[in-house]
């Protein structure tokens, strides 16, 4: 058996690991998917509360690494217009990079209500939006 598996594992390219990574991942999430929607309807009472207290302690905090990125990186950008040469690219791209993730994180973390509440049912619907 272990023979088998090493012959196919050789033969394979990167391309094709990469199929079966995407395919693995897309299995998965929808699995979750469906064990979260039958689950959703046995959440409640104390452990839905633990979750909405972990789940706003998460947001908030993403929210808040989001905002010092943009920052971040906007003042990495506007430093990077007074140097020259490398460390004028240099600083450009890790602003750039900063706005970027920093805006990627604020958009999970006002969208994943949404997505938490498509996934887990009404569960998640005594959560409130503040908390």
């Amino acid at each position: 058996m272990n023979a088998t598996l090493k012959k196919v594992l050789v033969g394979l390219t990167d391309r094709d690991l990469t199929r079966i990574l995407f395919s693995l991942i897309t299995l998965t999430s929808f699995l979750s998917i469906a064990a979260g929607d039958g689950l959703s309807q046995s959440i409640s009472g104390p452990i839905s509360s633990i979750a909405c207290a972990i789940y706003w302690g998460l947001h908030t905090v993403v929210f808040i690494i989001g905002l010092a990125l943009v920052l971040l990186g906007a003042i990495f950008y506007a430093i990077s217009h007074v140097g020259g040469g490398q460390l004028k690219s240099s600083l450009q791209g890790y602003g750039i990079g900063m706005i970027t993730g920093g805006i990627a994180g604020i958009i999970i973390a006002e969208v994943a209500p949404f997505i938490l509440q498509a996934i887990a049912g009404n569960s998640f619907s005594n959560c409130g939006s503040s908390g």
